[in-house]
């Protein structure tokens, strides 16, 4: 075989096992938000870090990119949080957007 071809081989990602992770958090995120009662704040903290994990694997597979996929997770937790909180407004969602678009571009350009 030639050098390039394995060169290749050694590039080319397996997205089967972050789909198939991703998939199946986003099941047990769906089995915590209709059969647990969030009676207490671990609950509501498990609650956000499943549906961080499963939205961080699904969205870095959509964009292609790990960073951008997380960061697009992270605004929507925030955001989540925010609402949790009562200040979940239209404003704070353009504002944390703006914030999180920054940072990506700012990521962007160092690279």
């Amino acid at each position: 075989m030639s050098k390039n071809y394995t060169l290749r081989v050694k590039k080319r990602r397996c997205y089967l096992p972050a789909l198939l992770l991703g998939v199946f958090l986003f099941f047990v995120w769906l089995l915590v938000f209709f059969f647990i009662p969030p009676q207490n704040i671990l609950y509501i903290a498990g609650f956000l870090v499943l549906l961080l994990f499963s939205l961080l694997f699904i969205s870095s597979l959509i964009f292609a990119n790990t960073r951008r996929g997380f960061l697009l997770a992270l605004g929507l937790v925030v955001f989540l949080i925010l609402g949790y909180w009562g200040a979940g407004t239209w404003l704070n969602f353009i504002l944390l957007g703006g914030i999180l678009f920054a940072i990506e571009l700012y990521l962007h350009t160092k690279s």
